[in-house]
């Protein structure tokens, strides 16, 4: 049985922000629906899936990390409706731009969406790799957020 996890007012709006900003990027892009299946608070921010992308933001006030984890299949026929190229046609580079403009989209909308006042994202970096594990030492939880797509689940971590 897994513990509830307690959120503060900040985390609350960071989660809402993303996760609405989520199920409209892929209703709109990709048209499909997503599931929540789950949340879980994690000690450290790791990617530890064969695809991987991040942007940290910083302000006066606030400073975290959102980042996206997923296999190589999900993440091909997410970024395949993303940039309209057939799944077959992605290049390694093509799945790189794709995950990294998924991942600025995300922050992008957190941003809007969250009201945490003056932040500065930065650029998005994004990880294709079979044994690759990618960890932002913070001493700041790490909130994982596993949604189900049509073809197969995709995590959603936030740290702030």
């Amino acid at each position: 049985m897994s513990e509830r996890v307690i959120l503060n007012e900040i985390q609350e709006k960071l989660l809402a922000g993303l996760h609405a900003t989520l199920d409209q990027m892929m209703a709109t892009e990709t048209m499909e629906a997503i599931s929540l299946q789950g949340m879980e608070q994690r000690s450290e921010f790791i990617l530890d899936d064969e695809v991987g992308g991040l942007v940290r933001f910083y302000g006066a006030v606030h400073e975290g990390m959102v980042g996206v984890s997923t296999s190589r299949p999900v993440a091909v026929a997410i970024v395949s409706q993303l940039l309209g190229l057939p799944s077959a046609n992605l290049e390694k580079e093509d799945i790189l731009d794709g995950v990294a403009e998924l991942v600025n989209i995300l922050c992008g909308g957190m941003k809007a969406r969250a009201g945490l006042g003056p932040v500065t994202l930065s650029s998005p970096v994004a990880i294709v790799g079979r044994e690759v594990t990618a960890v932002w030492k913070t001493s700041k939880p790490t909130l994982v957020l596993t949604f189900q797509t049509g073809h197969g689940p995709l995590r959603l971590l936030a740290s702030v």
